[in-house]
């Protein structure tokens, strides 16, 4: 059965008994403090206790209400208004009714809010704030000339004659290349070109497989397979071997060998020379001239003294970050390409530039330092196989 109730002060009965609580609570906090007016006989004794001798009324009733017309639909009960109060719901006064009126607001709207609010998940940037994508990733430069003094390959702008296009590859070499005896080089041959020596020699082996093997300086000695051509040009190997400018001027020796010959006849010819590093032979190599025992040309082949220092830019398990790397690179100059290396896992892929002489590849390096990248000098030990050249 519903309550008698002023239907101007009646709570909606959807309100939990936490807010009806709070409601209460409040008024009595503020009858306690002197603020309302006591209504109820618990509240009169509870002032009469406190020591209240005399509370003064407000203004608008201290003089008896004007009387109204019964016809008037604003005219109050009092008695009404008593026995609600006394069936449990107080009345309020004009301030107490403004500041439970500010209250319950208060509570309808942080209501409302939890209801309709859409859920939104923690974030460390002001509200309405949006996230804007990354900025792109600055440009990282690389830049290598054929500036000073120089002597030989196609970008020199004053090379000495003969020495406009070089057969080794190289497109830039100083006039002084004395400070490359601290770099290190891999040696690349060609296919052996046989003379009638050395075809009468090739006939009389047939079951025997022919070598190359060469020795830098104190090094080990080195053997790969021979490629035997008759005709100019054929198949150029570069040899397992990284040789220092101090082992190459000391001397260097490469002799043919049978594979499955005994000695004396497993070696038919050899070569031994010291190799200098000069401008001219930087560009045109060496002839090698295989000579017997007898002092016969048994036949000739090409070798070249390639750079070994390579800057490598970035390592990384697969090729995907390194080609995105790639797409930051501002060359000028220069190539790079992808390695595969020999690690089972991890780094198993770099991207580098070269291969270089020890100083370019140095100065390349302080380039990506300066532009605060990562970057090392290295001769490419553990790379596998051909590179990729990237466009």
């Amino acid at each position: 059965m519903k309550d008698d109730r002023d239907e101007s002060n009646e709570i909606d009965d959807g309100d939990s008994a936490d807010d009806r609580e709070l409601i209460d609570q409040l008024a009595m906090a503020l009858t306690e403090g002197g603020e309302l007016l006591p209504t109820d006989e618990a509240e009169v004794e509870r002032a009469e206790q406190q020591g209240v001798e005399e509370i003064e009324l407000p203004a608008a009733l201290s003089e008896p209400p004007t009387p109204k017309s019964a016809a008037d639909p604003k005219v109050a009960d009092l008695n009404e208004h008593r026995r609600r109060r006394q069936a449990g719901r107080g009345w309020l006064t004009h301030s107490l009714a403004v500041t439970l009126g500010a209250a319950a607001a208060v509570l309808l709207m942080l209501q409302w809010a939890k209801h309709s609010s859409p859920r939104v998940n923690p974030t460390s940037e002001p509200a309405g704030a949006t996230s804007s994508p990354p900025p792109e990733q600055s440009k990282v430069e690389l830049a290598l000339s054929c500036e000073g003094t120089c002597c030989a390959g196609a970008k020199c702008k004053t090379p000495r004659p003969t020495l406009e296009k070089c057969p080794s590859g190289r497109r830039c070499i100083r006039c002084d290349p004395g400070r490359l005896v601290d770099s290190r080089y891999r040696l690349r041959i060609g296919a052996f070109h046989p003379v009638e020596v050395g075809n009468e020699a090739l006939k009389r082996f047939p079951q025997g497989k022919l070598q190359v093997c060469v020795r830098a300086g104190a090094s080990s000695e080195v053997c790969v397979p021979a490629h035997v051509s008759e005709r100019t040009g054929g198949r150029w190997t570069t040899l397992p071997v990284v040789a220092s400018g101090e082992d190459l001027a000391a001397k260097v020796t490469v002799r043919l060998h049978w594979k499955g010959v005994k000695e004396p006849q497993a070696t038919p010819a050899h070569w031994t020379m010291p190799v200098a590093l000069t401008a001219t032979s930087l560009c045109r190599g060496y002839s090698v001239r295989f000579q017997n025992a007898d002092k016969e040309v048994f036949g000739v082949m090409s070798l070249f003294m390639d750079d070994a220092h390579y800057v490598e830019l970035l390592r990384a398990p697969e090729p995907a970050p390194l080609r995105a790397y790639y797409k930051r690179l501002k060359l000028s100059g220069l190539t790079v390409a992808m390695q595969k290396t020999s690690k089972k896992a991890g780094a198993q892929f770099v991207l580098t530039a070269g291969p270089f002489d020890r100083s370019t590849a140095e100065k390349l390096r302080w380039q990506l330092l300066e532009q605060k990248q990562t970057a090392s000098v290295t001769v490419g030990a553990d790379f596998i196989g051909e590179p990729l050249a990237l466009p």
